[in-house]
């Protein structure tokens, strides 16, 4: 199972550094519907209908520069992620406005 955070935009299911296997289960999970597929509509920062262990890779692709409190989310990201999973987090620019 791989949960997607902040993942309205991407249709297509591909991404910049590939696709995920062809036999992947992706979950997205955005704040609000997008254009792609969101499964999950909630807040990042209070994931409690994910399951703890229940994810094999979390990828968040230029989501936590908009988050009030990242670490907040970094929290929950290991919560559901699996001993061994993978996180995926690409962060352009952060900085305390």
């Amino acid at each position: 199972m791989i949960y997607d955070i902040g993942s309205k935009d991407i249709i297509g299911g591909e991404y910049a550094f590939g696709k995920p296997p062809a036999n992947a289960q992706v979950v997205r999970i955005d704040i609000e519907p997008g254009p792609a597929e969101v499964v999950i509509v909630a807040d990042a920062h209070d994931l409690f209908m994910v399951e703890d262990g229940s994810a094999d890779c979390v990828v968040t692709v230029s989501t936590l520069g908009h988050m009030r409190y990242p670490q907040k989310i970094m929290k929950e990201i290991y919560r559901i992620l699996r001993p061994g999973g993978i996180v995926y987090a690409s962060i352009p620019f952060y900085f305390s406005v």
